[in-house]
C-alpha cells in the first residue's frame, strides 16, 4: 500500500511545474518514510524491530538511488542544467543539490553506465553492485574507448557479475585483469604540500600477504589500522633493537618484567603454545557467529582471546573453553556476561 501511494506521488513530478523539483522530491521522501513509521523514537524499538526498520530503509535508499541514476540521464538528456544557469551537470548536482565533488561524480559516472547497459538497474536496487564499482567500470571503459576499442554491452553486464559483493580491492582485482591493464613496477615518492610524503611500492603476491599478517598482529599497537602506521611502527621497532642491542657480555635488558609480574598477580599465565593453539585453530580470525542468520565475522582486526565462561564466574584456561575474537565482539561478550572485557 506504501509503495503505491509512493509512486503515485513520484509520477505526480511530472504534473508539478510551479513547484521546486528538489522541495517536491523531498516531501515525496518524508511521507514515504511517515507512512512507514521511520520517524518514531527509535528508542522505544526492540533491536529485531530496529534490524528489520534498517533493512527497510537501505531498500528503499538503493531504489532512490537507481530513480536519482535516472533523472540525471534525463536531466542530462534535456541539458536542464544549462537553462538553469549552470555550466555542467556537475556543477549542477554540486552547487544546487549539494552534492560533494565525488559523490557527484560517482553518480554521473554510474548514470552514463546504466544508460549503456540499462540491465544494471536490477544489481543496483539489489545491491549486489554499488556505485564506486560502477564509476571504477565506467573509467576503464573510457579508457578502453579512448585508444580505438569498444566495450560490448554483453562483456559489460559479465564483469558486472564478476564484482557482484566484492569490496574495493577485490573489484579492481578483477578489473585489472578483464581491461588487461598494464602493470606498474616502478615505486614513487612523492612530496605533498602539508608535509606529509605518499609512498607508491609494487609487491608480490606473497610479500602482500605477509604484510597483511603483519598488520593485523600489530592492530592493537596501529590502532588506525593504515600501512603508514605499520610501517613506521615496524620501522622504530627495528630501530629499537638495533640501538638496544647489548655488547658482549652485557645481559639483555628485561624492562617488561615488572609488568609482567604484576599480571600474574591478576590471573593465571597462559602459555604461547595454547595462545599459538588456538590463532591456528581460528585461522587468525575472529571466531564470532550470530547465532540466528549464522553470519560469521572473521575479522582479522585487534584479535584477543575470550574466555565462553569468563575466569570472574569460574571458567578456566582450557582449551575448551577459549575461543578467538576481535576486540568489538570480545567487549561485546564481556558486556552479555555483565564482567570486564578480558585481554590478552
Amino acid at each position: 500500500m506504501g509503495s503505491n501511494l509512493y509512486s503515485k506521488r513520484l509520477c505526480s513530478l511530472k504534473k508539478t511545474e510551479n513547484r521546486s523539483f528538489k522541495t517536491h522530491a523531498i516531501r515525496i521522501l518524508y511521507f514515504f518514510l511517515k507512512e512507514k513509521g521511520v520517524f518514531m523514537n527509535l528508542k522505544q524499538l526492540s533491536n529485531h524491530a530496529l534490524v528489520l526498520q534498517m533493512q527497510g530503509l537501505v531498500k528503499s535508499e538503493r531504489k532512490m538511488t537507481h530513480l536519482i541514476l535516472t533523472h540525471i540521464l534525463e536531466i542530462q538528456e534535456r541539458k536542464l542544467y544549462a537553462e538553469m544557469g549552470y555550466d555542467s551537470l556537475f556543477s549542477y548536482l554540486t552547487k544546487y543539490f549539494g552534492y560533494c565533488e565525488s559523490s557527484a561524480y560517482r553518480r554521473i559516472q554510474s548514470a552514463r553506465l546504466l544508460k549503456q547497459v540499462p540491465a544494471l538497474a536490477s544489481k543496483i536496487e539489489s545491491g549486489t553492485v554499488n556505485l564506486s564499482q560502477l564509476t571504477q567500470i565506467q573509467k576503464c571503459i573510457k579508457n578502453e574507448n579512448s585508444c580505438g576499442a569498444i566495450v560490448a554491452s554483453q562483456k559489460t553486464i559479465g564483469i558486472v557479475e564478476k564484482i557482484e559483493n566484492k569490496n574495493s580491492f577485490e573489484t579492481l582485482k578483477v578489473l585489472s585483469q578483464e581491461f588487461n591493464q598494464a602493470i606498474q613496477k616502478s615505486e614513487s615518492t612523492k612530496p605533498q604540500q602539508d608535509g606529509s610524503v605518499r609512498l607508491e611500492i609494487v609487491l608480490t603476491t606473497e610479500e602482500y600477504e605477509i604484510l597483511k599478517k603483519a598488520k593485523s598482529s600489530l592492530s592493537h599497537v596501529c590502532s588506525d589500522n593504515s600501512w603508514g602506521s605499520l610501517f613506521v611502527t615496524m620501522a622504530k621497532k627495528q630501530i629499537r633493537v638495533k640501538s638496544e642491542k647489548p655488547h658482549q657480555g652485557e645481559p639483555l635488558k628485561t624492562s617488561t618484567t615488572q609488568s609482567f609480574a604484576s599480571e600474574q598477580k591478576y590471573r593465571p599465565y597462559m602459555g604461547v603454545k595454547i595462545k599459538s593453539e588456538l590463532f591456528k585453530k581460528a585461522d587468525h580470525c575472529c571466531e564470532f557467529q550470530n547465532p540466528h542468520s549464522g553470519q560469521k565475522c572473521k575479522s582479522t582486526y585487534q584479535l584477543e582471546i575470550d574466555h565462553v565462561r569468563p575466569l570472574a564466574l569460574g571458567g578456566d584456561h582450557d582449551v575448551r573453553n577459549l575461543r578467538v575474537l576481535c576486540r568489538t565482539h570480545n567487549q561485546l561478550m564481556a558486556q552479555k556476561s555483565g564482567i570486564q572485557r578480558q585481554k590478552y
